[in-house]
């Protein structure tokens, strides 16, 4: 059984402004190829059998785990930098992981900094300590308009996986995410990173991942397609296992919304 501890309530979505773009013009039918390949971050050139690899990522592990320990009254909200942060204590395969999103007062239209951390049980302090083991970089501050995290098995093995979504302002809107793995035996980290999605979503279809892209060669008031890429997690690794072009009013909501 799965068991979650959940401090607060959702958060906003959010997106990484990436320069990606889509190849809209490309054939409208889901590609396959026999040579399997690493798929760019973007949603250019992505064919199926292409493996997704955390390439292009900001998540990174910080060179100080800022070790502290946890308020047994307060729980996640510890680690909050801001009251209107949110948190939450998920248990992962690997244990139990701990994320933080604050936003910040920032100068950028529309988007503002935010601090994105994900913490682990520390081993330097067993009794009630969390290291932080992936994390936005401080220094330069990232803007985003809006960061969000949701838990969800992407992997098929019973335990739920970390999806943090990342909104850029502008007309764009374009989006990016990440999604972070906790297997027994092994460290948190980033195993896949998607970037560039024009005014996209991404939504999930059992344990499928499936993303969207609007159309970039259509006005920009009103896209009529948009690229549907799906990824799914097989021997080890994300890969590519479908691509299509959709009519725009089959794009669904935001997971990250």
């Amino acid at each position: 059984m799965r068991t979650r501890f959940v401090i607060s309530g959702a958060v906003i979505a959010l997106v990484i402004a990436a320069c990606g773009g889509s190849d809209d013009k490309k054939q409208s039918s889901p590609t396959t190829t026999s040579e399997s390949t690493t798929a760019p971050a973007t949603t250019t050139a992505v064919k199926s059998g292409d493996k997704v690899t955390s390439s292009g990522t900001q998540l990174t592990k910080p060179s100080n785990p800022d070790t502290r320990q946890i308020d047994a009254e307060q729980a996640c909200r510890t680690f909050l930098e801001t009251p209107a942060g949110q948190c939450e204590i998920v248990m992962m395969a690997g244990g139990n992981a701990l994320w933080t999103v604050d936003a910040l007062p920032g100068t950028g239209a529309g988007e503002q900094v935010w601090h994105v951390r994900i913490r682990v049980g520390s081993k330097s302090m067993p009794d009630g300590g969390w290291d932080v083991a992936l994390g936005l970089p401080q220094s330069p501050d990232p803007l985003f308009a809006s960061v969000a995290v949701k838990a969800a098995d992407v992997t098929g093995d019973g335990r739920p996986e970390l999806l943090v979504g990342y909104r850029s302002g502008g007309t764009g809107q374009f989006e990016a995410y990440d999604v972070v793995t906790y297997e027994q035996g092994k460290q948190l980290e980033v195993a896949a990173h998607r970037q560039g999605l024009h005014k996209g979503s991404v939504a999930l279809e059992g344990t499928t991942i499936v993303d969207y892209s609007a159309d970039e060669g259509s006005p920009g008031c009103c896209p009529t397609k948009a690229r549907r890429t799906a990824i799914g997690f097989s021997g080890g690794v994300f890969r590519v296992t479908e691509v299509s072009e959709v009519p725009i009013d089959q794009q669904p909501a935001d997971l990250f919304a």
